[in-house]
């Protein structure tokens, strides 16, 4: 037969800035299986027909059915409807990008007409939450946003209640909560189109006869998309009855997982859990007479009986993450997406403004332990991570088809390992990108390993701080505390990298104190600069959360769930220990000029407008959690460990002759001038300068000249673009009286051993090297040899009867041999593992590392601050 046709389709509402990716992916899998495969984003396209001069001419002459019941601010939008229709294709044209010059008319205070929205927001237009004015350009944008909001307004009252824009906007879940049967989601579904139905009706009409698909694939991440899905379903079985429409994504993997109305089956054939790749593909096989029903992967049918089905008969494994985790959009109309700004925050903007591709960097969690997260199903429990080349290969394909550079990581919680291997893989190949992603406040990110996110492009950090609060953070096992959160935050902000805090009130059992002492907490965050943004959620109860499972041990009671109900999204519960609901207004309220950097200094307990209790933290809390971050900081490092490794991101140094300038200063030399020495090795004879470049200036640091040209060896070879992050076992190895010069490579500690003469004599005196080491000298000791001012060296003595041969050698490897060699005479060690142990175990305490030295001559803050890294 013929190959099946695929159409995969964004439902409304996603978001207009971008591609919502769940069908994307969907599609680069099977085009990899050679299944033909069209797409279609009935989101932005829809949005498009709305807002433009003819859909609002249309949306206007709706509202006049109703205009004698519109609200004051509604009735005013209708009333200005001709400037309204003037102007809503320049808003456009400006938030697509396509006309930068239109920034200076959309400011202007008498060009766009001004409802609610505007009054609402007013003097919300000027800041950025990050200590700037905003501006002209963005706040252009901002205007264009609340002009839209208007008009969405008015949508809602004379069109439809449940309209909205983006993501942000949270109307529609609450259509979705109206509709808790069956029945109420089918009476929308068979009452006359409204406006927004016609408008995507005529989207998908083009679609559908311009792709001619014999399968229409529809993702339903949200509650808000489920709607317009079954009304996309009912409209491809009125066009042909014969396309099988096939459902999944988000909603279903979470709160509908059961499906027990057959009724639903009359707007779709198949619906699929979890991910999607291989059930979708087993479906397109069924169509090509390839398997059964019962073959199908983790899908619900519906039989000639007119029962609901459920077939898990595939025995092919789920798409390997390598396979999946990045869209493909060929076939998207990539150049209508248009910009929003909701809010004026540097942070938070990135919801709605500029183009995101997006990728996922491992499936699952790396930690799924929080009790009120879904971790007992796939989504978060089965952990699958992509390595690093794979994801910037990825990431090479996706700017290659888009043009954008911007990534967006969709990960549940961004795992630490592979986000180090992906940075350092980005900076190899010379990449300049942007990217933000969520994770969770691991103690893991210091401030160096947050230097090394930022060189490779990520710009912001989004991650639970939850519930603000060290007994609830325990209760949720979410294996941080307030304390940590503070540390890590301050690392990312410190390195560059905006950090948004996710929030949650009214956990079980938490009090009205605990709830004023996490908004106190939060409040010394941004007072700090620990936060550039963050965000309250009201906690709900999930099905398939431990608190779900298990309610009575986190101390509350769920309600039952009625019968009919075809949705358990949030599971509605009591909670004995306080009202929870009472405090939503102040926590919002004050996080609204959080975001803005203001009011930082106002008491918590002002937010409320009821008696709340008074603060029992310290007030300074976080101050002195910084305090004693600053004092860590500033010890001087003991003896580095030799399993970590030396990674450079700053400039190639340059070393330099000590001179003195002309009239005495380094300032009239043009030059930078070095940094003030102090200790033993300031002003000593045979010193250099290393010379440290950055985009801004340079700093030199006077030191031995050896010792400079070793580092500069070891820094010039452990740059990403070159041979990368080498071991501190191999680079201080390498550290001897003739220091390599700059771009020589670094050899291992075993190669500078195995090519020096004192390794010639070994093999003379039995040492022997084949597919196994062994040793058959004799009797081994070391002499320690007299100090002559350079690293401390000693003899390794092989006694052969009364006389004995003695080999010279850095201190450290001589003790090594004397311990290892004997251990070889029975039993023989591979070449390599010899080699490497050699490698990590040569380090002996008989002298200073190189690495150590420098550290404590001060030039450790100087060389992290110019792009040094252990990682």
């Amino acid at each position: 037969m013929d190959a099946v046709k695929s159409l995969l389709l964004v439902t409304p509402f996603s978001t207009p800035n971008y591609v919502y990716p769940g069908t994307a992916y969907l599609a680069r899998y099977l085009r990899r299986r050679h299944r033909p495969v069209g797409q279609g984003d009935l989101s932005v396209q829809t949005l498009l027909r709305l807002f433009c001069a003819r859909g609002l001419t249309r949306l206007f002459a709706a509202a006049e059915r109703c205009k004698d019941r519109l609200s004051r601010a509604n009735r005013r939008t209708y009333d200005l409807r001709a400037r309204y229709v003037g102007t809503i294709d320049t808003v456009i044209a400006f938030l697509q990008g396509r006309d930068a010059t239109l920034a200076y008319r959309l400011v202007q205070k008498d060009f766009l007409p001004r409802g609610e929205n505007f009054a609402f927001n007013e003097g919300f237009d000027w800041y950025d939450g990050n200590g700037s004015t905003l501006a002209l350009h963005d706040r252009a944008k901002f205007m264009g946003t609340l002009y839209l909001y208007d008009l969405a307004a008015l949508v809602r009252e004379a069109v439809f209640p449940y309209f909205q824009i983006t993501l942000v906007d949270r109307f529609y879940d609450d259509f979705v909560h109206f509709c808790a049967t069956f029945d109420r989601m089918q009476f929308e579904l068979e009452r006359p189109h409204n406006l927004i139905d016609e408008l995507m009706y005529e989207v998908l009409d083009e679609l559908l006869v311009q792709q001619q698909p014999d399968v229409v694939g529809l993702s339903v991440p949200f509650a808000r998309n489920l709607y317009y899905a079954l009304r996309v379903g009912k409209r491809v079985k009125e066009w042909r009855a014969s396309v099988k429409v096939v459902v999944g994504g988000g909603l279903f993997n979470t709160s509908m997982r059961h499906p027990n109305d057959p009724r639903l089956f009359q707007y779709i054939d198949y619906l699929t859990l979890d991910d999607g790749e291989r059930p979708l593909l087993n479906i397109v096989e069924l169509q090509e007479g390839l398997r059964e029903e019962g073959q199908l992967k983790r899908t619900f049918y519906l039989t000639p009986s007119g029962a609901i089905a459920y077939s898990d008969g595939c025995s092919d494994n789920d798409a390997a993450h390598e396979e999946a985790g990045a869209p493909d959009y060929d076939g998207l109309p990539l150049d209508v997406y248009f910009s929003t700004l909701e809010t004026v925050n540097i942070n938070q903007r990135v919801r709605s403004d500029g183009w995101w591709n997006k990728l996922t960097m491992a499936h699952g969690c790396y930690w799924k332990k929080c009790s009120f997260c879904d971790i007992h199903l796939s989504y978060i429990g089965d952990f699958d991570p992509a390595s690093a080349k794979n994801l910037v290969d990825k990431v090479e394909e996706l700017i290659q088809q888009t043009g954008h550079t911007g990534f967006h990581f969709v990960d549940e919680a961004l795992p630490p390992k592979v986000m180090r291997e992906f940075a350092i893989e980005v900076l190899r190949r010379g990449l300049h990108i942007t990217w933000h992603g969520m994770l969770r406040f691991d103690k893991i990110f210091t401030l160096e390993f947050c230097r090394l996110l930022a060189a490779s492009g990520m710009v912001g950090a989004f991650g639970g701080l939850e519930v603000a609060s060290n007994r609830l953070l325990t209760m949720m096992k979410k294996g941080t505390t307030v304390e940590q959160v503070a540390v890590v935050a301050k690392n990312f902000q410190e390195a560059g990298v905006r950090v948004h805090a996710y929030l949650m009130y009214g956990f079980p059992t938490q009090t009205a104190q605990e709830t004023v002492d996490a908004l106190e907490v939060v409040r010394q965050l941004f007072f700090y600069g620990l936060l550039t943004s963050a965000s309250w959620a009201k906690f709900g109860v999930t099905p398939h959360s431990p608190i779900g499972r298990d309610p009575a041990e986190y101390k509350i009671k769920l309600l039952p769930v009625a019968p009919d109900a075809f949705i358990e999204q949030v599971l509605l519960h009591e909670d004995p220990a306080n009202d929870h609901e009472r405090f939503t207004k102040g926590l919002m309220q004050a996080m609204k000029f959080f975001g803005l950097g203001l009011h930082t200094d106002k008491l918590t307990e002002g937010w409320f407008d009821f008696e709340v209790p008074s603060v029992s933290i310290d007030r300074d809390l976080m101050g002195k959690v910084l305090a004693e971050r600053e004092r860590l900081l500033a010890l001087p490092p003991a003896e580095l460990r030799r399993d970590r490794r030396v990674l450079w991101l700053g400039e190639p140094p340059t070393v330099r002759p000590v001179t003195a300038p002309a009239n005495g200063t380094a300032e009239a030399a043009g030059e930078v001038p070095p940094p003030k020495e102090t200790g033993e090795t300031a002003g000593r004879a045979g010193e250099v300068e290393l010379v440290l470049h950055s985009m801004l200036s340079e700093q030199a640091l006077r030191m031995p000249k050896a010792l400079a040209e070793w580092l500069l060896g070891v820094l010039t070879q452990a740059r990403p673009a070159a041979q990368g992050p080498l071991s501190i076992a191999d680079a201080e190895a390498s550290y001897v009286e003739d220091a390599p010069a700059a771009g020589k490579p670094v050899t291992t500690a075993f190669e500078v051993l195995a090519s020096s003469p004192a390794f010639q004599t070994l093999l003379a005196q039995g040492l022997q090297i084949g597919a196994e080491v062994r040793y058959t000298g004799g009797e081994l000791s070391v002499k320690n040899l007299p100090l002559t001012g350079g690293p401390l060296r000693a003899e390794l003595r092989i006694a052969q009867g009364a006389s004995h041969t003695a080999i010279e050698l850095p201190a450290k490897w001589a003790h090594w041999l004397l311990r290892t060699l004997p251990t070889l005479r029975e039993t023989g060690q591979p070449l390599f593992a010899f080699s490497q142990a050699f490698s990590e175990g040569n380090a002996g305490a008989a002298t200073l590392s190189p690495l150590t030295e420098i550290a404590r001559a001060g030039h450790w803050p100087t060389l992290l601050r110019h792009g040094l890294l252990l990682l």
